[in-house]
């Protein structure tokens, strides 16, 4: 039997609060090109996630509270993340965009790649 810890069970949560944003997100990207869209999830209650947020989406208001979602490229989410979240761009980089499945990353108490089929 499978028991999610808490942070999954928050996480879990967090996909669940913002899933109609984050399809529209996908169905952005994908009109704009994006060849392998991930989703971002940044939960600017926690201060881990307000900060690398601030790197991730350069510019972005730190003082926001709420969640942001978007899609970006793979490779540009992974490259942001090299610093801030070194295991969250290394798992992001070992997925590979497949029919079906989708991939999300979710900042809030710390990083988190979440994955999934449609």
């Amino acid at each position: 039997m499978f028991m999610p810890t808490p942070s999954q069970l928050t996480a879990l949560r967090s996909v669940v609060e913002v899933r109609w944003r984050l399809l529209e997100s996908y169905a952005l990207a994908r009109q704009e090109g994006l060849t392998e869209p991930v989703g971002l999830i940044i939960d600017r209650s926690h201060a881990f996630a307000r900060e690398l947020g601030q790197q991730v989406l350069v510019g972005s208001n730190g003082s926001d509270v709420g969640k942001t979602v978007t899609c970006m490229e793979r490779a540009a989410l992974s490259g942001s993340l090299a610093s801030g979240a070194p295991e969250v761009a290394l798992t992001l980089r070992g997925l590979r965009d497949e029919p079906g499945r989708w991939a999300a990353v979710l900042l809030a108490e710390r990083g988190l790649v979440l994955t999934g089929t449609w």
